[in-house]
């Protein structure tokens, strides 16, 4: 008798699951792809490091603070 309370609930709870998911909206998710170049540390104008590349600028990168001014 209580196996088969057992597995009548078992049933409810996977068809309930089953009519969630095809009621459910879809949806997407955005992820940021990050992709590192290689630079050069360079002095910007007013003293500020930076790390350039051939079309990036990232003036808060911390490999740079302690570029000197050549």
């Amino acid at each position: 008798m209580l196996a088969s309370k057992v597995f009548l609930l078992f049933i409810l709870i996977v068809i309930s699951l089953f009519y969630v998911r095809a009621k459910q909206n879809e949806c997407t998710i955005k992820v940021e792809k990050i992709v590192t170049y290689k630079g050069k540390c360079v002095r910007l104008f007013g003293g500020q490091s930076a790390c350039q590349s051939d079309g990036y600028l990232d003036p808060l990168n911390s490999e740079c603070t302690g570029v000197s001014k050549d």
